[in-house]
């Protein structure tokens, strides 16, 4: 984010001037990116075991289990991302002017549709999904349940457990509309750039595409951003907890 202010702000751009900070730059940029809807889909998966009306498959929601996927989710993506470390360049498109950028030809071209299959497509497509799953899931568990013992019907409500559950299906459910909203403007920038690739463009076009490409990259900062403002208005019990924070 403070990059893009820099950079789109104040023209400065500090990965213009080093080569090892501009693929730093964009290593961490991919990996960040693809971190944040990660985590979010395994709080879905989270969420959807811990609403599930089977017994056993809520006691599949575990701490112990919830490290080893965020680390083993961490690793995987630290990994699959490595290869931007060696095959990023600050490159001269057009006279005068140096930009940051991954390697022309197949990579690029590789990289662009990854992001758009991807991040811009299979994660959003997974977050909905999910997140309707763990709403059903909710559903089910806030109706009335009867349980006859013998001859004895008896009601058992919704307890205080299910209202926390509900709440924090409400603010995961707005994350994944934040990240689908503020995200939703890359894939056609992404193809925009593609089909320039594809012909001859002057200076002018080569701008605009580098300006949407950096608001399309600025918006999609805006989901990190927002996150504590979400939880403060739609949970109760996060703006209690903040309030004890400020006491102390």
């Amino acid at each position: 984010m403070l990059l893009a202010i820099l950079s789109i702000g104040y023209n400065i751009d500090p990965t213009l001037y080093s080569l090892s900070f501009c693929r730093f730059h964009y290593y961490t940029q991919f990996l960040f990116t693809i971190l944040s809807p990660s985590y979010l889909i395994l709080a879905s998966i989270d969420r959807i075991l811990i609403t599930s009306p089977n017994a056993l498959t809520r006691q599949r929601s575990t701490l112990r289990i919830t490290y080893i996927s965020i680390i083993g989710v961490t690793l995987f993506w630290v990994l699959v991302h490595i290869h931007t470390l060696f095959l990023t360049s600050i490159v001269e498109p057009v006279p005068n002017l140096f930009i940051c950028s991954l390697q022309s030809g197949f990579y690029l071209t590789f990289i662009s549709y990854y992001t758009i299959s991807i991040q811009d497509i299979l994660i959003p497509l997974l977050m909905i999904i999910l997140g309707i799953w763990a709403v059903k899931n909710l559903r089910q568990r806030r109706q009335v349940t009867a349980v006859t013992v013998t001859t004895v019907t008896v009601a058992v409500r919704p307890t205080q457990s299910k209202s926390k559950d509900s709440q924090l299906i409400q603010i995961l459910m707005i994350d994944i509309g934040i990240y689908i909203i503020f995200n939703a403007m890359m894939p056609p920038v992404l193809i925009y750039l593609q089909i320039l690739q594809t012909r001859s463009f002057d200076f002018a076009e080569l701008q605009f595409g580098v300006f949407l490409l950096s608001v399309a990259a600025f918006s999609s900062y805006v989901p990190f951003c927002v996150g504590f403002y979400t939880n403060l208005l739609v949970s109760k019990t996060f703006r209690y907890e903040v309030k004890n924070i400020i006491k102390c």
